[in-house]
């Protein structure tokens, strides 16, 4: 987007065959704390940790250390249960 190649999500979206909820989903991924970034690629599928619905959580808060907190909380929770 930056170089104007694309517009906007909705043209990546077509471009690669995604929905726009999809692509914004993955570039939400940028907001996540690094080691939380590699996290996610090193395993390379969701855990228990790391799933969808708790990623968008996480992504939605813009600390890092809140986000890491929330998934440790959550994983502490889903241990309990």
């Amino acid at each position: 987007m930056r170089e104007g190649v694309v517009r906007d999500y909705a043209d990546i979206a077509r471009l690669a065959g995604l929905t726009r909820a999809r692509v914004t989903q993955i570039v939400n991924l940028m907001l996540l704390d690094p080691a939380l970034q590699e996290e996610v690629l090193l395993n390379g599928r969701p855990t228990e940790r790391l799933s969808e619905r708790r990623l968008r959580i996480a992504v939605s808060m813009p600390d890092w250390k809140a986000q890491d907190r929330s998934l440790r909380q959550n994983q502490r929770e889903a241990a309990d249960q």
